[in-house]
């Protein structure tokens, strides 16, 4: 993806892509078709990226497999606690 493309946005109670309106006070906002979930344009944009980073650091966090000094010792790395957006980036 270059910079000038837009992830695609998904409803994450519904998995559909939400529609973009204009509010009454003039104010860009996306709501999903399916359950009226809706918010700010720039709220959504901000949730996608933070769920993305999560899922990001989900994926690539595991144990620790270097060996340690001392065989009896072990250590795990975990990755950060499962969180719950309204709003993610689709595939």
């Amino acid at each position: 993806m270059t910079q000038d493309q837009s992830p695609i946005v998904l409803c994450n109670t519904c998995r559909v892509t939400p529609e973009e309106k204009t509010d009454e006070a003039g104010d860009d906002i996306v709501v999903c078709p399916s359950c009226g979930q809706s918010d700010k344009a720039d709220e959504v944009g901000r949730e996608v990226l933070r769920s993305a980073f999560h899922e990001t650091v989900r994926r690539t966090s595991g144990p620790d497999t270097r060996p340690s000094a001392n065989s009896f010792v072990s250590m795990s790395v975990k990755g950060p606690k499962s969180r719950s957006f309204r709003w993610i980036a689709g595939t």
